[in-house]
């Protein structure tokens, strides 16, 4: 739904449009440009509340707006116009991907421990072998 030539049919009719982007058309270049400016905090976020089953709202996301001059052929004709980008980070895929992450992590370090039974990739100093020359 989101490639260029849609786009610029619907704009071309007079119609929004609403929809994500894959890497395919957004790339993980362009979105590390994008949220360079969050990351240097040049970038105000703002917060995507909702109301909680008690009613009290509830943070769930956060994002920020950018606006792109888009060109594209239409019928022949030269179309420009300018996009709206949202940029969101939901709290709840954020929270689940890093648990997930945390699991993959666990999971390596049990399958590989170190030869002397540390986990952290460190190794130990506790033995006099380990201050030898190729020790």
């Amino acid at each position: 739904m989101m490639a260029l030539e849609t786009r610029a049919h619907l704009e071309a009719g007079g119609d929004d449009y609403l929809g994500s982007f894959s890497q395919v058309q957004m790339s993980q270049e362009l979105l590390d440009i994008y949220l360079e400016p969050v990351w240097t905090d040049k970038q105000a976020l703002t917060t995507v509340e909702r109301r909680g089953s008690g009613g009290k709202l509830e943070k769930i996301a956060e994002g920020f707006e950018r606006r792109e001059t888009l060109t594209a052929m239409y019928a022949g004709k030269e179309l420009v116009w300018e996009e709206r980008r949202l940029v969101v980070r939901s709290l709840s895929h954020a929270k689940a991907a890093a648990a997930a992450l945390d699991a993959r992590l666990q999971n390596a370090q049990a399958c590989h421990p170190e030869p002397d039974g540390t986990q952290t990739g460190q190794r130990s100093l506790h033995r006099s072998r380990d201050f030898a020359p190729g020790g």
